[in-house]
């Protein structure tokens, strides 16, 4: 594997530089920009890297890898994984190619102390290059994920809708949930309490308040991500933070409280967004994921209903330290089967 040229690695591209790459890589996305570094930079427990390849002063691959750690302290060495929330970027020819997997070279030998594993969570068609990342070691795992495209009538959106979300939406509508976009900083303490309270209540890990904060600070004002609210009976009872970059409106986190489940607000928000969405030029909407596709999933059977295209980019995860990375699920493991006892205690006020 050589380059005829001459090449430099990068962990410090200029902003300029990499922005530019950027608007001329079709399968860009938000989690390669320098404004979501920005805000993992300043998320509690994130540590954001980006590694680019340059020939001539111009970029011809990038990685954006995430160190993410589940607990800080002593725990940080068998917490901390390294997530590219979006697949590599290169740009597509034998020279493009060649150089994404020298630079992957250089970065499996740098990030290999720093983390369990690394993920790729592609969201885009990595078909040219999932054979040499598997023959170099970076194993395959088949997570789906649907769209819903936007360049058509919206009766032809809704008519794709299974007849429940049909129903859902109208029940919502009936039931008088409205959504409120946030644009004030002081409501996102009450997002997250709803956020909070369902992830507790699923024990599942949510990041820290800080994520949220550095979005609304830094995406929000550049028109990279807006947060709504639902509200109904003189209460906000569900919330929901969409990305949106170059088209595309990627959903991010949701959440609702339990005891206002037939009110159906996330049904209800998915109609809502779509409608913004069409009405101020966007021509996707991302779901995010659907899991696996080998294994039953209540998200995804709740996704599957909005009759979008289903994709199968999948993940892609090359394991750093076989042996701790077993003591971590173990602990994992431990800690959900332990930490379901508590859940079923908690409650929402």
């Amino acid at each position: 594997m050589r380059i005829k040229r001459n090449y430099q690695i990068n962990q410090h591209p200029g902003i300029r530089a990499w922005e530019d790459y950027l608007s001329k890589t079709p399968c860009a996305a938000i989690f390669h920009t320098p404004e979501i570094y920005r805000v993992f930079q300043n998320t509690k427990n994130y540590k954001p890297l980006v590694y680019t390849l340059e020939i001539e002063n111009e970029i011809v691959a990038m990685l954006n890898p995430v160190l993410v750690s589940l607990k800080s302290g002593h725990m940080r060495h068998l917490t901390t994984r390294a997530i590219h929330y979006a697949g590599p970027l290169y740009i597509n020819n034998r020279e493009g190619i060649d150089s994404l997997f020298i630079l992957l070279h250089h970065y499996l030998s740098d990030i290999k102390k720093q983390a369990l594993f690394s993920e790729f969570r592609n969201l885009s068609d990595i078909n040219a290059i999932k054979g040499r990342l598997e023959q170099t070691g970076w194993k395959h795992e088949p997570h789906i994920n649907y769209w819903i495209h936007l360049n058509r009538p919206l009766d032809n959106i809704w008519n794709d809708f299974h007849k429940s979300a049909r129903r859902n939406i109208k029940l919502a509508e009936k039931k008088g949930v409205i959504f409120k976009e946030i644009t004030d900083i002081r409501l996102i303490p009450k997002f997250y309490t709803i956020l909070e309270r369902t992830f507790t209540f699923k024990n599942v890990s949510l990041p820290d308040y800080s994520l949220f904060e550095q979005v609304f600070k830094v995406l929000v004002p550049k028109g990279y991500a807006r947060f709504d609210l639902a509200h109904a009976n003189n209460q906000y009872f569900a919330c929901f933070l969409s990305l949106l970059y170059k088209g595309v409106i990627y959903l991010f986190y949701t959440a609702d409280d339990f005891t206002m489940r037939n009110y159906y607000p996330t049904d209800g928000y998915i109609w809502y967004i779509l409608n913004w969405g069409k009405q101020n030029g966007y021509h996707l909407f991302d779901f995010g994921w659907a899991g696996r596709k080998d294994q039953p999933y209540g998200v995804r059977r709740f996704k599957e209903k909005f009759g979008g295209l289903q994709v199968e980019y999948g993940r892609h995860v090359f394991i750093h330290k076989p042996l701790l990375l077993c003591l971590s699920k173990l602990g994992y493991a431990l800690n959900q089967t332990f930490g379901k006892f508590n859940a079923f205690k908690y409650r929402p006020d």
